[in-house]
């Protein structure tokens, strides 16, 4: 039998194969996305109106109807950490879903929808949400940002839906804006 000759390993093959290791190490123990708690979906108390579950759950594209918009707010908005109060409205200005607590009037909602089309008169007189006012910072096809203070409002029209999302001094705008955009994409793409 041959010998296959001395094994010569050089200081980069040596340190990618250690490397390759430890990554799979931390691969194989990272919690997956389903057992994190701002993934988590959980059932509503309160009748709504049923939605798709979330794309990361076991039935996909399922009509389940113990889901409602609520879930959508106190999990995927609020539950997250990033929002104090959330809403989901139509946009006729109808409330679909809101925050315990919190009260907006659907003139509010429709004010919001028609400064999509004509930003003048809410940039003019600001954003009222339960009749606290916002200054209006920016307005897009898609988004509309406010700030009152050290704290703020976030507001994304998706194709059926306006997804209002309120933040305070403890939250970066930034974060608050990322919860809301992401949700915003995952309604669009799911025909909402």
């Amino acid at each position: 039998m041959a010998d296959p000759g001395p094994v010569v390993k050089t200081r980069t093959q040596i340190r990618r194969r250690v490397l390759t290791w430890f990554a799979s190490r931390c691969r194989n123990h990272q919690l997956k996305r389903a057992e994190k708690p701002h993934s988590i979906i959980r059932a509503s108390q309160d009748a709504g109106r049923p939605c798709y579950e979330a794309a990361n759950s076991a039935g996909r594209g399922e009509w389940r109807s113990d889901m409602s918009w609520q879930t959508y707010v106190d999990s995927n908005l609020v539950g997250t950490g990033f929002v104090t109060q959330g809403a989901i409205a139509g946009h006729d200005g109808s409330i679909w879903a809101i925050s315990p607590g919190w009260k907006i009037s659907a003139d509010e909602v429709k004010k919001i929808i028609a400064a999509y089309t004509d930003p003048g008169p809410l940039r003019a007189s600001g954003m009222f949400l339960n009749s606290d006012k916002y200054f209006v910072l920016q307005v897009t096809d898609r988004s509309i940002y406010g700030k009152k203070g050290a704290g703020g409002v976030v507001v994304v029209k998706t194709g059926q839906t306006v997804l209002i999302a309120l933040y305070n001094d403890k939250i970066q705008p930034g974060q608050c804006t990322n919860v809301v955009e992401k949700l915003g994409d995952y309604l669009i793409e799911n025909g909402y």
